[in-house]
This record gives C-alpha cells, sequence and structure tokens, in this order.
C-alpha cells in the first residue's frame, strides 16, 4: 500500500489516541494530526480532513481542557498555515463552531484567543472569523470569555496586515 492509502490509516490510529491513550499520549497525538494536516499535500487532502475532524470532534470536545485547549491551538495552526485551502477553511470553522458551544470557560477563552490570531494572520478566515469573536463579546454567557474574546479582536486588529 502507498502513502495515499496509509495516511488515513495513521490519521485513524492518532484520533483513537485522541480519546483513549490517557494524558500525554492524547497530547502528543493532537499534535502529530495537526502538524500532519498542516503540511498534508493534495494528495493526501482525504487524510487532513480526518485529521481536523478528528481535532474537531474528538480533542477539542474532550472533558480535558488540556487536551482541548491543544487541539484549538492546532486547529489555529492548521487554519493559518495549512498548505491546503480547504484544510485551512475547516480548521478555523471548527472553531467558529465550538466558540459558542463548548461547555467549559477555560475552553472557549483558549478558542477566543485562537481565533484572534487567525483573525490577524489569515486575511482570508479574518471576516468570519471576526464576527465570531465580536458575537461572542456580546452574548457569551461568562465573562471571562467575553473579555478573552475582547483581547483576541484587539490582538487581531495589531496584526492584520
Amino acid at each position: 500500500a502507498g502513502p495515499q492509502e496509509l495516511a488515513p490509516q495513521c490519521v485513524e490510529a492518532l484520533s483513537e489516541r485522541v480519546v483513549g491513550g490517557g494524558g500525554s499520549v492524547a497530547l502528543a497525538a493532537c499534535a502529530a494530526l495537526g502538524d500532519f494536516a498542516v503540511g498534508a499535500r493534495a494528495d493526501r487532502r482525504s487524510a487532513a480532513v480526518l485529521a481536523v475532524v478528528a481535532l474537531s470532534e474528538k480533542a477539542l470536545q474532550s472533558l480535558r481542557s488540556d487536551i482541548a485547549a491543544l487541539a484549538a491551538g492546532r486547529l489555529g495552526d492548521i487554519a493559518v498555515r495549512a498548505a491546503l485551502d480547504d484544510v485551512a477553511a475547516q480548521g478555523a470553522a471548527a472553531l467558529q463552531r465550538q466558540m459558542f458551544a463548548h461547555g467549559s470557560v477555560a475552553v472557549r477563552s483558549a478558542i477566543a484567543r485562537v481565533l484572534g490570531a487567525v483573525a490577524g494572520e489569515a486575511e482570508a478566515r479574518a471576516g468570519e472569523t471576526v464576527r465570531v469573536l465580536t458575537t461572542a463579546t456580546l452574548v457569551d454567557s461568562e465573562p471571562d470569555v467575553r473579555r478573552a474574546a475582547a483581547a483576541a479582536l484587539a490582538a487581531a486588529a495589531s496584526r492584520m496586515k
């Protein structure tokens, strides 16, 4: 089997470790999934999409805030630096969805900070990301999240090119 066939299997194995690997193994799996999605070429697009899905649907929704926060950071890296534009867009969209859906104040605050970096560094994703952060400053029930979103907007504005 060639790399195109093996890459999805490797991503699937890593995604299983995000959920069942324990602390340090889950964190390492998140980092590896993020690195793969950032550097994936067109011939590994389907595996890169699987990596984004694993990060957004498993790691980012983890009850462990350290795993979810790392997943948010890796999705931010994907949104800014992924070689494949559609994969980058999926990373940003996953963060934008979880900005309002995640139950943890610490994780929503981490997502806000990451979205601020995405808005400041990825021009193609800035518009929707700024809208999500602006909405968070107005409607999130937690003052800490509203403050994090406001700070992220300020940071994004200072980074925008």
